[in-house]
Formats: structure tokens, sequence, C-alpha cells
């Protein structure tokens, strides 16, 4: 039985090299996306770098100057104005701060001082204003209260009856846990569109070239046909998808990640994880590609099914973040246990053995369900009717 499984494997191999298709297919991916993923780091980090100060017009500064002091930083620009409307401001302005007449009456008498703020909520720099007024407002106002208590000889403290601290225990920063994740739905991607076209191709297409009934006539049985092309399937797969990796990690160690917040740094040893968690998931989808492909008529019908099916890993990540908690069948099944096993390689920590071989035998269990469909659906005379 080997033998006949490595003269199919041999004979569609050859066929695979013959067809550019397949391979092209299977390196396109992986040349595009690590290029995608280049452009996005690098566009985060430049529009990080350029995150321009809200342009603050402040109308009666005189009457609060020590206020106005306190409210220009690095975030805030302020430009003061006089003999000006609020609505005139607004035009070369993100927000306009109107101070009136009696604003350090009120100050001094310790009573409450109001501020008006004119500002358009509709765009993004009205509410970025907004955000980072509200923020200097508060403190200043904590300031002013501390002076009022010290003044009337009242500890400052005594006004504060619980005190947080918070301690923050996460061992990676929010923006590293985001871009992580978008990055492992790239990796999971990959498989579906490396064996995309050597799967439709082996099957879909032999049966559109009416090359099944000579195939069939061979003394080689339908398990020995069907491991030969899905051994064939697999290792394009594992070729499309090591590129990925290689490329997808150079990629990222050439991007300025530390600029926005994201400390990632794909090493050898996550590269190795990373494959080492991938080989399983491989070998089930070229299963499932072959199996799904049997079942149509033509090249591009099968084609026009694997690209829908390769949109499945983005489905389950998404049901994965709405979902609270992590019950066995997001940690074990195949696609939401690799999307999770991924992002813990991709941020440098160690495999869990256990864990990554319960993964694996599931997705080697659903690959073998796949290949005996296909063994179900070669036996069947169906397969050889138009």
């Amino acid at each position: 039985m080997m033998q006949d499984i490595l003269s199919v494997a041999r004979k569609e191999l050859k066929d695979a090299f013959r067809d550019r298709r397949s391979l092209l297919s299977a390196i396109v991916y992986s040349a595009f996306g690590a290029f995608v993923i280049f452009l996005i780091l690098n566009a985060l980090a430049i529009e990080e770098n350029n995150e321009m100060p809200t342009r603050l017009a402040v109308l009666g500064a005189q009457h609060a100057p020590v206020l106005v002091e306190l409210i220009a930083n690095d975030e805030i620009e302020v430009s003061i104005l006089e003999h000006k409307s609020p609505a005139g401001a607004l035009i070369d302005h993100d927000a306009v701060l109107v101070i009136n007449d009696a604003f350090p009456i009120k100050l001094n008498r310790t009573e409450l001082a109001e501020l008006e703020l004119y500002v358009d909520q509709t765009t993004d720099a009205g509410l970025q204003s907004v955000e980072r007024l509200q923020i200097a407002i508060s403190a200043i106002q904590s300031r002013y209260a501390q002076t009022r208590l010290i003044a009337q000889g009242i500890n400052p403290d005594i006004i504060r009856a619980v005190d947080l601290k918070i301690r923050d225990v996460a061992e990676d920063s929010v923006a590293t846990m985001a871009i992580s994740r978008l990055l492992v739905l790239f990796f999971v991607m990959a498989p579906f569109f490396a064996s995309l076209s050597i799967a439709a191709d082996m099957t879909a297409g032999e049966r559109e070239r009416d090359a099944l009934q000579p195939l069939l006539m061979q003394p080689a049985g339908q398990w020995s046909i069907v491991m030969g092309k899905w051994l064939v399937a697999t290792a394009i797969g594992l070729l499309g998808v090591g590129i990925t990796v290689l490329t997808a990690a150079f990629a990222i160690n050439a991007s300025p990640t530390t600029e926005i917040g994201v400390l990632l740094y794909a090493s050898v040893t996550a590269q190795r994880d990373m494959m080492i968690i991938l080989a399983p998931f491989i070998g089930m989808i070229a299963a499932l590609q072959m199996a799904i492909s049997l079942r149509s008529k033509t090249y591009k019908e099968a084609q026009t099914y694997l690209s829908l099916l390769a949109f499945l890993p983005v489905v389950v990540a998404f049901t994965a973040v709405f979902k609270k908690e992590h019950t066995p069948d997001v940690v074990y099944l195949p696609i939401a246990h690799h999307l999770g096993m991924l992002q813990q390689a991709l941020l440098d920590r160690p495999l869990d053995p256990a864990l990554t071989l319960a993964g694996g035998t599931l997705a080697l269990a659903a690959a073998g369900v796949c290949l005996y469909i296909c063994v179900i659906t070669y036996r069947s005379e169906r397969l050889l009717r138009a």
C-alpha cells in the first residue's frame, strides 16, 4: 500500500510542478500578506508619531492667566485671542475656551467658577479636544481644591476617604494583544490559501478533465489514491505556510512596533513553535479542501467553495472575541485552538505540550474523517458522471 501511495504522490507532485498555478498560489499569499503586515505596522507608527496637538483658542485669558498656563502642555497648543467670537475662533482651531470676567471673582470667593468650551464633537479632533481638556481641567481642579483646603488649615487628604491603587498584572499591553490577534488570524488563514489550488486541481480539476477513470483503473486502491493526493496537498501547504511564517516574521521584526506600544518579536523559537502548532492544522485543511472539491464538478466551482471556506477563521475569531468564557470548545477545537496557541507563540511564551498535543490530535482526527469521506466519494459511481 505504501508503494501505491508514494506512486500517486509522485504523480501528483509532478503535475503540481508542471502547473505553476498551484505553487504560485502558495507563495503569493505569503509575500503579499507579509507586505501588508509591514505596511500596517509602519502606518500605525507614522500615525502615532504624527499625532497633532489640540489647537485651543482661549478668549478672556486675562481673567485667569495662571489657568491658561496650566492648561498648556505637549498635547494642547494654546492660542490667546481677543475681540473674536467663539464661532469665528473655531474656524481655525479645534476648540475654543471662554473665560468670562466673573471667573476670577467666583474663584476667589471659593464658589463654583464656570468655563465654557465650544467644540464640534462630530469630528475626531473635536472629540479628542474634549477628552484632553477634561483631563487637564480635572488635574487643575484638584490642585485648586487642595490649595483652598490648605488655606483653611485643613489637610487635603481628609477629603480622600479611599485611595485606589491599580496594579496592572497584564504581561502585555492592550495594543500588543490587539495587533497579535490580527497577526495570528493571518497565520491561521495561510493554510486555506496555500493548498487551495492544488487540492482543487487534483480532485475537481481531474474530474473536469475526465482523468479520474484512468486513475481509478490503476491497481492502487482508493485509500492509496486519497492518501497520495493528501500528502502532496499537505506538503504544498507546509511549503506555503513555512514561507508565510518566515516572511511575516521578517516584516514584524523590521517594523517599528515599539513606537506604537507593541512589544512583538518573532524569534526563531516563536517561528518553530508556530510551525509545530500549524502542521496538523495544515493536514486537516488539505483533507477538508479535498473532500469539498470532490463534490464539485469543475475546478472553478471548487475554487469558489474553497475561497468562501478560507474566511471561516474570521468568523471564528470574531466569535471568540465576544465569547466571555474560555470553555473547552474554544480551547481544543481547530481554528479557535490554533488562534489562541499561535498568539501565545507570537508573544514568545513557551508552548503548553498537553494543549498542543490535544489540539493537534483533534486536527488529525478531523483530517482522518475528511479523508474517509474522500474514499467513500471515490467509491461512488456518481463521481464519474458529468
